[in-house]
């Protein structure tokens, strides 16, 4: 694995696909969040099977790294309310 400093970002508000294809998953800010939570997966699509993190309520404000490398891609799953900013870098 590379050292990455930089990546894309893709701005969430509900559940979506942040990174179609293997990669590194480098991390994720919650900008505003009411009783939110989020939960990775590594899938190019919508599954559910190979998780990279369990469930996280995130705090507003705050930088949660995950420098990890994913072989498929990242799936966010999004309950309540919630905005975050998840980077990545693709494969």
């Amino acid at each position: 694995m590379s050292d990455y400093q930089v990546g894309t970002y893709k701005n969430l508000t509900a559940t979506a696909n942040v990174l179609p294809t293997d990669g590194v998953f480098l991390g994720f800010f919650c900008s505003t969040t009411s009783t939110g939570t989020i939960q990775f997966f590594d899938s190019a699509t919508t599954t559910t099977t190979v998780p990279i993190t369990g469930v996280i309520t995130p705090s507003a404000g705050t930088w949660y790294s995950i420098p990890v490398t994913v072989t498929a891609g990242v799936y966010a799953v999004i309950a309540n309310t919630i905005n975050v900013t998840v980077v990545t870098t693709g494969g």
